[in-house]
């Protein structure tokens, strides 16, 4: 086989291979590495987000299935808001001036005001359903639902026509370009311009290849550049260049779609989602190269939003939430897999697995695959790359990946590596040995350096200052190398360490130490111990560094510089909700982190909480009055989510002007897990270069406080109080009993009657009727009996009333029987039992004298009479009727009875079970008047 022929198959065979090589680094690829920043767990009405806004304020607005949320909404004019779209499914809204614009899928339109929370107007499912998005374009308002697009004017929804040509076709989004509106066709795949009749004018091929025929979804425009997103592609358009065109991936015969667009200062963002089952999913970079494998992504991205002040995106997922990713602008696309590395410097960054290593920068797209085998290690130093390999150790150009020098010997179990003095140290694991290649000399040297674990460094001041964990601190130096005796012996189990100057600080979960080095006499003195559980809450460090003489500590979720001298946090970055990350490396002034699919950069010389707020819109939320040493909370309230959940604040509670606590905290609470003393306390809390004051009063328990044994005091001077007053209460009533007692006497058996009586019977015996007058004798002293009997009772039986209402009604009718003469009946139901009824003593007489002095004195009718009837078990009925034809009642002259019966039924009921109760001038259905009494059991 000719020579020539072999070199191009084996450099085919080679191309080949760094090709199937590059596949496999990123068929690795897992997920983004975040969890979500809000979700149905947490707050949300829906995990299912469909659309995000920011408003003004930094209020973050979730559009989800079930309604539309505010995050941290905090005022009764959001929470108005929220209450009114309850159980909505809101797919699109746009907030503009004081209004918001809320389209729901199957509820209708409506016009909120932000300012107030009232609906200004209320579109009906009738008019328009099923709306996909609304958009606010050169101050006008469209609104897109699958039945077409309306604009809104003066309060009426105007239809705009589109593609009548094509059936059942509906716009996906709008655009406003060189002065004209634009529409995305779905079933037409066109974009359409708006003309006088509509979105008639096809325009696509100003943005799109002929060739290109799927859906269109969504578009972007900002200045000169337009990106539409679509089924399975996205373009990119710039001024009057050709628009470029990139199709997605497919993976396992899934496609996926671009569901939203983002611009973030010189980036693009893409929402993606797969068509399939709407689980997968990513974040995408304009311009980046995509994933091999998407298995393990964040999931179905369906919005995005972006906060240009705290430059910081937030996207929504279609079964995750809402995500928030940080310093966005400084984000980049790695695409490396769950065991690559990362190493950079700040000229080169590179990830590395097995045998490849591959630079991080898109332009440069530069990779390497080592037939020595996999990479042990690999450290940059200035332009140059070290790598360890299992038996050899290498030295690469890091511009072009260029072999500069190698040396071959056993390095296998090789974790770090170092450069001092043209000396390159090379660190393993569990290892007593430590050796280090003499670049100079070309050879390999051993280190006296005791090295028994996982060796931690630091190289700084001409120094490699590493922690062998469970041993103590070493020192390399030019020239030689030692232990360093420590006076703490839990040094050795510090988790992270840097140095600044001469002194060492160190973490242990949440404990940060600092010591003294002395170099001359070869020790480490502890100087200070800080709890840090006793300063912050809301934040656990896992690292520790230094930079530019400030100390920074950090974790999954953020950064907090450190203030030395006063041992305080001073400021905090939140960098997102990371679960678990390898530990950031510092470069440059920068702590990268990295999520297996993207590096996000965060200055630490450019973030502050120092902001200026208005401290009129911060708000406290916690109990006025607490008992002494019970646990309570303070929430910081502020209208902007990322300020209220994700800003360092303080808290200072003072007495008589005197500090007793001071706390920070990194989220928006304040937990008070034992209390406080007893005392009035003035609250002082600051939130950047604002502060608000306000009151908290801690009382006693109720077994230490002085005015609750008054209080027991005073309840029992009112208990006592209370029965004296009803003991004299009860005397007076008796006192009011006996009084109308002496009126009934008065009322029933008052002189003029019994002088009446004792005539009749005068006159009786005048006439020799000796009988008669014996009768009415008897009648008249079976009435005096009956009085003398139930005079002295509190309560008599309807019974013993009866027997001395027929005495007196009997000797009445002998009374008038010559000049009024009348009848009188006294019938009692069968299921009345008159023993078992209680009744005011002769209550029923003064009833009877009114029915014969008013209604049978001077009336017309022919046969005068009076009836008594009584029915009814419970209550029982006592109906005294009169037939009193022509005769008006004189209200005047009974008054007094009516009160005198009033007054003994009140009395009555107040000392007895039965309850009585009494209606004059019942309507009868013949003639006269009738008094009804009722008696409850």
């Amino acid at each position: 086989m000719p020579s020539s022929f072999k070199k191009r198959v084996k450099n085919i065979s080679a191309i080949f291979l760094v090709f199937t090589l590059f596949i496999q680094i990123n068929a690795t690829a897992q997920t983004l590495g975040f969890l979500s920043d809000a979700d149905q767990s947490t707050g949300l009405f829906s995990s299912t987000v469909r659309s995000l806004q920011i408003d003004e304020a930094g209020s973050v607005w979730v559009g989800t299935d079930n309604g539309l949320n505010i995050l941290n909404s905090n005022t009764i004019t959001q929470q108005k808001i929220v209450s009114t779209l309850i159980n909505k499914s809101i797919w699109g809204f746009a907030l503009y001036d004081s209004l918001a614009f809320v389209g729901t899928r199957y509820d209708g339109f409506y016009i909120i005001n932000k300012n107030t929370g009232n609906t200004q107007k209320h579109f009906l499912p009738n008019i328009i359903n099923q709306i996909r998005k609304v958009k606010v374009l050169n101050n006008r308002i469209f609104i897109l639902s699958n039945e077409g697009i309306y604009e809104l004017q003066k309060n009426s929804l105007i239809k705009i026509s589109l593609t009548k040509n094509i059936k059942d076709d509906f716009a996906t989004d709008l655009f406003y370009w060189k002065t004209q509106y634009y529409a995305l066709s779905y079933n037409g795949f066109k974009v359409l311009k708006l003309g006088g009749d509509g979105f008639e004018e096809d325009c696509t091929k100003l943005f799109l290849p002929a060739s290109q025929r799927t859906s269109l979804m969504c578009v972007q425009v900002k200045d000169d550049v337009i990106v539409i997103g679509g089924d399975g592609f996205y373009m990119v358009k710039k001024n009057n260049d050709a628009p470029k065109i990139f199709l997605l991936p497919k993976y396992e015969d899934d496609s996926y779609v671009v569901w939203d667009i983002a611009f973030v200062k010189d980036k693009i963002f893409l929402a993606i989602g797969d068509r399939g089952l709407n689980q997968k999913g990513f974040l995408h970079i304009v311009g980046t190269p995509f994933l091999k494998n998407q298995k393990n992504t964040i999931g179905y991205l369906t919005a995005l939003a972006y906060d240009e002040k705290k430059n910081a995106l937030y996207y929504g997922d279609l079964n995750n939430g809402m995500f928030l990713q940080q310093s966005i602008s400084n984000t980049s696309a790695i695409y490396q897999s769950n065991t690559s590395k990362i190493i950079a410097n700040e000229k080169y960054n590179f990830v590395y697995e097995g045998n490849i290593i591959k630079n991080l920068d898109p332009s440069i797209q530069n990779i390497k695959i080592f037939t020595e085998g996999k990479i042990n290690a690999a450290k940059l130093f200035g332009d140059t790359l070290a790598i360890a390999f299992k038996k050899s150790i290498s030295l690469y150009n890091a511009k072009n990946l260029v072999q500069l020098k190698t040396i071959s010997a056993s390095f296998e179990g090789i974790t770090n590596i170092e450069l001092l003095d043209n000396k390159l140290y090379l660190f393993y694991s569990y290892n007593i040995d430590m050796n280090y290649w003499d670049l100079i000399k070309n050879k390999i040297e051993h280190n006296d350096a005791i090295i028994n674990s996982i060796p931690i460094t630091e190289n700084k001041y001409g120094k490699i200052i590493f922690l062998n964990k469970e041993k103590g601190f070493s020192v390399i130096e030019k020239d030689k190398s030692y232990n360093l005796n420590a006076d703490d012996k839990t040094i050795a189990f510090i988790s992270s360490f840097c140095v600044l100057g001469d002194n060492v600080y160190t973490l242990n979960k949440m404990t940060l130490k600092t010591f003294k080095i002395d170099f001359i006499d070869k020790k480490i003195t502890s100087k200070k111990n800080i709890d840090l559980e006793n300063i912050m809450e809301g934040f656990s460090p896992k690292w520790i560094y230094s930079n530019r003489g400030n100390l920074f500590l950090v974790s999954e979720k953020g950064i907090v510089e450190f203030e030395i001298k006063t041992g305080e946090p001073k400021r905090f970055q939140y960098v997102g909700n990371y679960p678990t990350i390898e530990k950031p490396l510092l470069i440059n002034d920068c702590l990268w982190y990295s999520n297996n699919a993207l590096l996000t950069k965060f200055p630490l010389n450019n973030f502050d909480n120092r902001v200026s707020l208005d401290s009129s819109k911060i708000s406290l939320q916690y109990p006025k009055t607490v008992n002494e040493n019970l646990p309570f909370s303070i929430t910081v309230l502020y209208p902007d989510y990322q300020i209220q959940k994700y800003y360092l604040k303080c808290i200072q509670i003072k007495e008589n002007g005197k500090l007793i606590y001071k706390r920070y905290t990194v989220n928006e609470q304040f937990n008070f897990s034992k209390g406080l003393p007893y005392g009035d306390y003035d609250v002082y809390v600051t939130i950047g270069n604002s502060t608000i004051k306000r009151d908290l009063n801690i009382s006693l328990p109720l077994n230490r406080n002085p005015y609750f044994f008054g209080m027991i005091a005073f309840s029992i001077l009112a208990l006592s109080g209370l029965w004296l007053k009803s003991y004299l209460d009860k005397k007076m009533l008796n006192k009011k009993l006996m009084q109308n007692r002496l009126q009934v006497l008065k009322q029933n058996l008052n002189p003029h009657f019994v002088f009446n009586s004792m005539n009749l019977i005068s006159s009786l015996i005048l006439e020799k009727n000796y009988d008669k007058a014996i009768e009415v004798v008897a009648d008249f002293s079976n009435l005096q009996r009956v009085y003398l009997e139930t005079n002295n009772k509190e309560a008599i039986t309807l019974h013993e009333e009866l027997a001395f209402l027929n005495a007196y009604l009997k000797l009445q009718q002998t009374r008038f029987h010559y000049d009024n003469d009348f009848m009188y009946d006294i019938i009692v139901a069968d299921e009345v039992d008159t023993n078992n009824i209680l009744l005011p003593p002769l209550i029923l007489q003064p009833l009877a004298e009114n029915a014969i002095k008013y209604g049978v004195v001077g009336s017309s009718a022919t046969l005068k009479k009076i009836s008594i009837k009584i029915y009814g078990n419970n209550p029982t009925i006592i109906l005294i009727q009169d037939n009193g034809k022509d005769v008006q009642h004189n209200y005047k002259g009974i008054g007094l009875g009516h009160k005198l019966v009033q007054e003994r039924i009140a009395l009555f009921n107040k000392g007895n079970k039965s309850k009585v109760s009494i209606l004059f001038g019942m309507k009868l259905d013949v003639e006269g008047y009738g008094v009804e009494l009722s008696v409850d059991k």
